[in-house]
Order: structure tokens, then sequence, then C-alpha cells
């Protein structure tokens, strides 16, 4: 009888030197999920397919990412992802508070 499996999968999308946006690849992670060791090989296999330099990475708090960009790609810079910053300080708010501490962050200068 069949059954579900449940697999990760991730694609990413780069920018031609034109600024056409392009799918650089699909990669499925399989049964053991997101690790830095699947981003080594991914990063790898980009870098063998020709591309040569990345600006910028903006990623999740992955432990070891930083780690694997810098090896594979050394000039490139890496930020933490707003979005995931914010989740992660919300996760930290009272949920009483959680609504003002939206509003603070939002405030424009």
């Amino acid at each position: 009888m069949g059954g579900i499996r449940l697999d990760f999968s991730n694609s990413k999308q780069g920018k031609s030197r034109l600024g056409s946006r392009e799918i650089l690849g699909f990669w499925l992670f399989g049964s053991e999920g997101e690790s830095a060791k699947n981003w080594e090989e991914i990063l790898r296999e980009l870098s063998r397919r020709g591309v040569k330099k990345v600006q910028l990475f903006i990623t999740d708090d992955l432990p070891g990412i930083e780690n694997v960009i810098k090896m594979v790609y050394p000039s490139s810079e890496w930020q933490f992802c707003v979005l995931h910053t914010v989740r992660n300080s919300l996760n930290k708010v009272r949920v009483k508070d959680r609504g003002l501490f939206i509003q603070l962050i939002s405030l424009k200068d």
C-alpha cells in the first residue's frame, strides 16, 4: 500500500547581468531536512555551473550556513533575513505585548 513521504525542497533564483531573474535550480533535501552540508553541496554545484560571484546572501539562522557561504563564495556578504529576525523577536515578547511591539518596530523615522 502507498504512503505519504515528506521531503524538504528548495529553489533558488538569481539575477542575470541584464537584470532578469532566472531559476538557478530546484533541490530536494530528503528526509534529513535542510542542513549546512546540503547548502555546501548546492553552492559548490552552482559554482561549478558558472556562478562566479554572489553579492549578497540573505538566509535564516541555519547553523553553519554563514561559514559555508564564506567557504564557497568568500567575497560575498551575508545578512540575516529581516522577517526571521522579527519572528524570532516576536516569539520572545509576551502575547499581551505583541501588538505594541509590532507597532513600535513599524514606526518610521
